[in-house]
């Protein structure tokens, strides 16, 4: 009976922050989160005006971090998530073109 209960306690958090490449804010970029299971939607958020975003009730996986905003290279980075746990990234986005940004991962 146990297992047949909802998963609720399986979940994380993904906090994070969107930044140029001398660590100024960037507001309104994209952030997309998709998960490498099949069948979950895409999450999206947007940072605000200090850079930062937030995904809660994240179940435990493995995903893939999106960060797009015009006038900046987009940038993804895989980011995994377990159960009870709090992650958090920092994308520090460069000026320019399609090509990638560097995106750190911070345990």
């Amino acid at each position: 009976l146990a297992a047949a209960a909802p998963a609720a306690g399986q979940s994380g958090r993904i906090v994070g922050r969107v930044t140029d490449p001398i660590g100024r804010p960037v507001e309104g970029a994209t952030v997309v989160l998709v998960s490498a299971e099949a069948g979950q939607a895409p999450r999206t958020a947007r940072s605000g005006e200090t850079g930062g975003f937030e995904f809660a009730g994240v179940p435990a996986g493995s995903y893939t971090l999106r960060v797009e905003r015009p006038g900046f290279r987009p940038r993804e980075t895989p980011v995994a998530v377990e159960a009870g746990e709090l992650r958090t990234v920092v994308a520090r986005l460069e000026p320019g073109g399609r090509r990638g940004a560097a995106l750190a991962e911070n345990p």
